[in-house]
């Protein structure tokens, strides 16, 4: 949770690409100020199931721009040499993305495209 330092109120937390990269950045909901997060800010918990089924969205589609995630050895159909590793929710499903927009399992069955 983050704060305005310019007015103190709460800061909401939003995602921003740029240069290739994906990051959390801040904003205020009174004056517009932004904060860009850390590494560590990419980790989100709580929320309704709806808006965390929004965020796995988000996150899922995200992952392989991600510059801070996890990296597993992995040789995809495209020629990358790696996926992205993404747990999510409270029972950390594990999905592994690729920037070609594959979406794979924990076993690494193909379940989806970006």
């Amino acid at each position: 949770m983050e704060f305005c330092p310019a007015c103190k109120a709460y800061m909401k937390r939003d995602v921003a690409s740029g240069d290739a990269a994906v990051h959390v950045v801040f904003v205020c909901q009174i004056c517009g100020n932004k904060k860009e997060g850390v590494d560590s800010d990419t980790l989100w918990f709580g929320g309704s199931s709806e808006e965390g089924a929004e965020r796995s969205e988000i996150i899922i589609e995200r992952a392989s721009h991600d510059l801070a995630g996890k990296h597993v050895s992995f040789d995809c159909e495209c020629g990358r040499k790696y996926a992205t590793l993404v747990r999510i929710g409270k029972s950390a499903i594990t999905r592994y993305v690729c920037k070609c927009g594959v979406i794979r399992d924990a076993t690494f069955t193909i379940i989806g495209h970006n």
